[in-house]
């Protein structure tokens, strides 16, 4: 990151929880690149955006132009429990970058001591409820 990167340290990423479980390593490391079929960890620092954008792909069906998948099916349910973590970007030791000046993709392991676990909440339809 560029020393002049004024950005804030702490940035988000959401995952349902299974997927979580699934993507820590024998060292407590987290990494669920697989998850969003791509080489990198989705995040920002912005919560009112990533609330925007999970209901989008996480509550409705949502049809890419790329191909025929379905993104959101199955997540559809309020009842699929999600994470939210909260990470120090300073503790990240991945190569790290940013696309736009509030998503970073994170390409490589984030150390558990670099995040805090946060809950997150629901509401009927499925959308979602964030808070830091």
């Amino acid at each position: 990151m560029k020393k002049t990167d004024k950005s804030p340290s702490i940035i988000y990423h959401l995952v349902p929880e299974y997927i979580y479980d699934q993507s820590i390593n024998k060292l407590d490391n987290y990494n669920c690149k697989g998850f969003e079929n791509s080489n990198f960890i989705h995040s920002t620092w912005d919560l009112k955006e990533l609330k925007r954008i999970a209901d989008l792909i996480f509550t409705k069906a949502v049809k890419y132009p790329e191909g025929p998948e379905v993104v959101g099916k199955f997540y559809e349910k309020p009842s699929v429990k999600f994470i939210l973590l909260a990470i120090n970007r300073k503790k990240v030791k991945a190569k790290m970058g940013f696309v736009k000046p509030s998503y970073y993709h994170i390409y490589g392991s984030i150390p558990r001591k670099a995040y805090k676990i946060l809950s997150v909440r629901r509401n009927k339809n499925g959308e979602f409820i964030l808070k830091s």
